[in-house]
């Protein structure tokens, strides 16, 4: 029985040998029948994603049958249930081919799934302003900018809410939730060319402004373009609000440059108009240095061109001003050297002279006519007539008041 169990056994594990041997290079086969076919599938499909259009706008598009690009991107999705840009190409091909319900089915699709793909991403922002879904946009051109794709079309788009005042309350919304874009958008002074681009996103930073805080990095230029443009008195306004700065009726923000000092140690570079604007360059600058005793601002310069040291927006009102150089440690020639001028826009600058000064470390100035502006801007620079010099000179403090 045992020989007759064995024998049974041993037939039988030749004939699962066999069969088996059989089923594994069936399974093989098919296995390598399916790579290879998957593989070629993948290379039809890679060789039509080179030709198949992919944004609405696509000049290529005129070029093919929209009847076989729908049939065509229907078989990939079908292999390629998970790709999102097989999705995107469908959506394009059903808009060519003019099936609307085919574009509404997949649109509605890619909005929860294809946040991935910057085409598609475009085209949705299409169609939300084509339908007027003006709130749809700023989640599309979220998942874009998450992945710095098409920053400049969307950024322009933006700009163009904004000077919009109903669409400008659907960016507002989307800036209020603080998106990765936001610091770069509101940093940037690409569109805040023209008064009515600096008016708009004066209007969004206030709207910003009524339920939280702005940065001061989002506020950077836009101060700049506002005193550019005649809007000085706004500028001032909004940099008093979110600065919260110490300043005296008449006279110049800090005129010990404390703040300068703390902003260079907190490596902040940009400085709004009101507070103080350091030149510094091969030929000439200025060098901000802590002492003992307060702070100094270092100036030199090589001779060559007409170097502005130092300069600042200041809320005086119409009248005659002198200015003070504080502390000043510099040669006999070197004080010759600098100059002050005070300007208000579209008129001739007023040059200050030099005038007697109560303390041996100063050096004054005095203007021979007033002002006749609120926001003039002060100007150290060098004397153009005293070219070819090398010149260095530090002073403690700078001040400005009405002359008795």
């Amino acid at each position: 029985m045992v020989t007759l169990m064995n024998h049974a056994t041993h037939k039988y594990s030749q004939d699962w040998s066999t069969s088996g041997f059989i089923i594994s290079v069936g399974l093989a086969a098919a296995v390598a029948f399916t790579g290879y076919h998957a593989i070629a599938t993948k290379q039809g499909f890679d060789s039509e994603d080179r030709t198949a259009p992919i944004v609405f706008n696509d000049p290529k598009a005129k070029k093919l049958d929209p009847k076989k690009l729908v049939a065509a991107q229907k078989h990939e999705l079908a292999w390629r249930p998970l790709s999102q840009d097989a999705l995107n190409r469908l959506l394009v091909a059903a808009r060519l081919d003019r099936q609307r319900v085919l574009e509404k089915k997949v649109a509605d699709a890619m909005r929860g799934f294809a946040w991935r793909t910057a085409p598609g991403q475009l085209n949705l922002i299409t169609i939300a302003l084509e339908q007027g879904k003006f709130d749809q946009v700023f989640q599309h051109a979220d998942a874009l900018s998450r992945r710095e794709k098409a920053t400049e079309e969307v950024f322009g788009l933006f700009a163009l809410y904004e000077q919009m005042p109903k669409q400008r309350e659907y960016l507002v919304a989307a800036l209020k939730k603080s998106p990765p874009w936001r610091q770069a958008f509101l940093a940037s002074a690409e569109r805040l060319k023209s008064p009515q681009q600096v008016n708009a996103r004066y209007e969004t930073i206030a709207a910003l402004l009524g339920t939280g805080t702005v940065q001061r990095d989002e506020l950077s230029s836009l101060l700049g373009r506002m005193v550019a443009t005649g809007s000085a008195p706004q500028a001032y306004d909004l940099w008093v609000k979110t600065q919260r700065p110490t300043v005296k009726p008449d006279g110049l923000f800090d005129g010990g440059f404390e703040q300068a000092v703390d902003l260079q140690k907190s490596a902040i570079s940009n400085r709004f108009p009101f507070e103080w604007q350091f030149d510094s360059g091969r030929n000439a600058g200025t060098q901000l240095v802590e002492r003992d005793s307060g702070n100094e601002l270092q100036l030199y310069w090589n001779g060559q061109g007409v170097p502005i040291f130092a300069k600042q927006t200041v809320r005086a009102r119409p009248a005659v001003y002198e200015v003070t150089l504080r502390g000043v440690e510099a040669d006999k020639i070197a004080r010759k050297v600098v100059a002050v001028e005070l300007l208000c826009p579209g008129q001739p600058a007023i040059r200050l002279g030099p005038v007697a000064a109560a303390a041996q470390n100063d050096l004054s100035f005095s203007a021979d006519r007033a002002t006749r502006c609120t926001y003039p801007e002060i100007r150290l620079f060098g004397r153009p007539d005293i070219n070819g010099a090398d010149f260095e000179m530090s002073l403690t403090g700078i001040s400005l008041a009405v002359s008795n």
